[in-house]
């Protein structure tokens, strides 16, 4: 697990791994001793080495994202900085490995309030020692936050999944899924348009063992209405919704078994925990 640990102004960002029944032990000393309130992706290796990627943060204009694989002994660093532009800011980082092996990250970028935010992705050349770009960036509808996910298809390409969230009245919130043929980006269906006023958080991606998406989120209303929880599916030729959405206050991340049905762990209330499956 990462973690973020310390008062405000002095966050440590640490990783621990379970060795007994009760007993963590922690992976080298601090990775970051700015880190933001973003939280990092974490993978593991084919040698169940783990690597992290996260933002740090310099000033309240200027972030920095940053890749470390732990070598069994120390932390150490994935090439250089990612992002695209010297002075940004950079939140929602995601990673795959291919071959678990491989890092592909994938991250919202902001240089500022005039230019709205886009998403871009970079995947690692163990050759070169570089990271090198997977396409331009994916330009957003609007300004506001959201979260991105990154996933792998059947041929060991990557996915990416994101939400556009408006929070307007007028333009509908949406959440996008693209897949890389190894030369550009293609959407995969339409976007998935949310009902009016309604905006996604909490996106989740998994694929089954077909390599199709199945997305999951949790639905809120700018009304502050009641959450529910979402769950759809590509069936290789349209997004179809999965079961009914459900009333939640949080949801955890998508999980599908060995026949493709979704798991949830759902909170329906503030005392209660749920593992749901349809």
């Amino acid at each position: 697990v990462a973690f973020v640990e310390g008062d405000p102004s002095s966050q440590r960002l640490r990783v621990r791994r379970q060795i007994g029944a009760s007993v963590w032990e922690q992976l080298g000393g601090t990775i970051s001793s700015s880190p933001t309130s973003t939280p990092p992706a974490l993978q593991l290796n084919n040698i169940d080495q783990p690597l992290i990627a996260y933002v740090q943060s310099v000033n309240s204009s200027n972030t920095n994202l940053y890749v470390k694989q732990w070598d069994g002994s120390s932390w150490q660093a994935v090439g250089g900085q990612l992002e695209r532009v010297g002075v940004s800011v950079v939140s929602q980082p995601a990673m795959t490995l291919i071959g678990q092996e491989i890092p592909v990250v994938a991250w919202d970028e902001r240089v500022d309030a005039t230019q709205g935010h886009h998403v871009y992705v970079r995947r690692w050349n163990p050759s070169s020692q570089t990271w090198q770009n997977l396409g331009g960036a994916l330009e957003l509808d609007s300004s506001s936050f959201h979260f991105i996910k990154l996933a792998l298809n059947s041929s060991g390409q990557p996915v990416i999944a994101w939400t556009d969230n408006t929070f307007l009245l007028t333009t509908p919130s949406k959440i996008y899924v693209k897949e890389w043929t190894g030369t550009s980006w293609q959407i995969i269906g339409t976007p998935i348009e949310l009902a009016a006023q309604d905006y996604a958080f909490g996106l989740y991606l998994s694929m089954d063992s077909t390599g199709k998406p199945v997305l999951g989120w949790t639905n809120q209303s700018i009304a502050a209405g009641p959450l529910s929880s979402r769950v759809m599916r590509w069936t290789g030729s349209t997004w179809q919704t999965v079961g009914q959405s459900m009333g939640v206050r949080t949801a955890s991340p998508l999980a599908l078994d060995s026949t493709d049905r979704p798991y949830l762990l759902i909170s329906p209330n503030a005392s209660s925990l749920e593992l749901r499956r349809y």
